[in-house]
């Protein structure tokens, strides 16, 4: 890939190692879609999960693996011995964030249909399989962010909010 975006980080290494074309659109949605689940780290292990009381070992939190395939299925785990979970909820809630329009995620070199991708547990504790992503092609336009210096400063808070949010403001 020549442009960059988080998931491209994924995306490209993806490339090169199976030969993918830049117009084998499901496979470039595939990659994307794992590199979009990984690249917010521990959130895809429990860390902003629904049930979040039910994620033990948040002080050791294993960090998102995907293990890729040459079709554009992989699986998701993380380390043994680590805290978290892997389950299709986690991967579920993690697939739906930030990404607008499930049916026309657009990135520079695909843009992804998320709508037909299935989730299953595995037998091995904390994996997922994910497949059925799809894949057209890129949008002639690119999405811009730009920052220039205009004296501000950036701050930054960590707000805990919902239902026992002093419970979980406690655990993390």
């Amino acid at each position: 890939t020549g442009r960059c975006v988080d998931s491209a980080l994924a995306l490209g290494p993806l490339i090169h190692k199976f030969g993918w074309k830049e117009t084998d659109y499901d496979l470039l949605a595939s990659g994307s879609l794992a590199g979009h689940l990984i690249e917010c780290g521990a959130q895809l292990t429990g860390g902003i999960f629904t049930d979040w009381e039910k994620v033990d070992g948040w002080d050791n939190i294993g960090f998102p693996i995907v293990e890729c395939s040459s079709d554009g299925s992989f699986i998701v785990t993380k380390p043994l011995d680590t805290g978290g979970v892997v389950s299709t909820a986690t991967v579920a809630e993690q697939l739906v964030y930030e990404i607008g329009d499930p049916t026309n995620y657009i990135l520079p070199d695909v843009s992804c249909d998320f709508t037909h991708v299935t989730l299953k547990s595995l037998q091995e504790p904390d994996t997922v399989l994910v497949q059925g992503a799809i894949g057209r092609s890129p949008t002639p336009d690119y999405k811009v962010s730009s920052t220039y210096v205009t004296g501000f400063r950036a701050t930054a808070a960590f707000s805990v909010i919902g239902p026992k949010a002093k419970e979980k403001a406690i655990k993390t």
